[in-house]
């Protein structure tokens, strides 16, 4: 049998720490309780190079290749530090429903989240409920930019 980590006296880092990693560097994973309600440019995938518009067929290209067309998107994935929340949980701005949680992991107490919203709340203040706190925003590691227009 092969050698495992605690041979070496060395202990395994816990799942939560590559998920927080993977969170905090804003890349999304949609899991089965959010599929089909996220557009890829709404999670930042294009951002990532998660998706390629370029390339070959992708389930839900009609509606994603509309929104290359119209060149812009009024959602996007950030970070935040709140209470845990499951993925799908709606996030608010000004008590109005703003866009959906993507991800989330609780370490220390603390829980980060990956969430999709429209642009201008997350200048009003994202909250778990209508009447809430606003969450702490996380920088990403990356620009939101208009990836999706090309000059001729």
């Amino acid at each position: 049998a092969g050698k495992t980590a605690a041979d070496f006296g060395l202990t395994p880092a816990p799942a939560a720490w590559a998920l927080a990693s993977s969170i905090s560097a804003g890349i999304p994973q949609v899991l089965p309780p959010t599929r089909e309600t996220f557009v890829p440019q709404a999670v930042n995938l294009e951002l990532v190079d998660g998706v390629s518009f370029s390339k070959g067929c992708y389930p839900g290209q009609e509606v994603v290749s509309r929104l290359q067309h119209l060149g812009e998107t009024n959602r996007r994935a950030a970070v935040g530090i709140l209470s845990a929340e499951p993925a799908g949980a709606p996030v608010y701005a000004k008590g109005e429903e703003a866009g959906k949680v993507v991800r989330a992991v609780t370490l220390g107490g603390r829980t980060l989240v990956l969430f999709s919203a429209t642009i201008g709340s997350l200048f009003a203040g994202i909250t778990l409920t209508p009447d809430g706190q606003p969450l702490d925003l996380v920088e990403l590691p990356y620009r939101y930019r208009n990836v999706l227009k090309t000059s001729a």
